[in-house]
């Protein structure tokens, strides 16, 4: 990981917990979360979808909490640092001038008893209980 932050070179990782499933992946540790956030590389995260399903997303979110990491920061990882990652100016935040697509959850999204109220896509609501 400390060549690729003396390159400058950001990263799009995972997905985490699909090792036997992914050939590129047979030398993968869970110890790499470690390493990639003491390293101070730019990286987001991936879920790999559809080979790994997107549901997957929530173990390496919380994997990554249990080394440190904040819930906005995890979030962030998926949003606006994925965006800026793929150069994509215009997603990735809730602001003025971005497209914005969010999920409004009825309690913390982390839970496993929460579950969406509110799908926003692109400004249109996609979805709503």
């Amino acid at each position: 990981f400390q060549r690729i932050k003396e390159n400058n070179i950001p990263m799009v990782y995972g997905p985490l917990d699909s090792l036997p499933y992914k050939v590129e992946l047979k030398h993968e540790s869970w110890r790499n979360t470690e390493y990639l956030m003491k390293s101070g590389v730019k990286f987001s995260m991936m879920s790999d979808h559809p080979v790994i399903l997107q549901r997957n997303i929530f173990y390496t979110m919380r994997h990554f909490m249990r080394f440190g990491m904040e819930k906005h920061e995890v979030i962030s990882k998926l949003t606006s640092d994925a965006a800026e990652i793929l150069g994509i100016s215009n997603l990735g935040r809730i602001e003025k001038g971005f497209l914005p697509s969010m999920i409004l959850w009825n309690d913390d999204p982390f839970s496993l008893t929460s579950h969406p109220i509110t799908v926003i896509g692109e400004g249109k609501i996609v979805y709503h209980t």
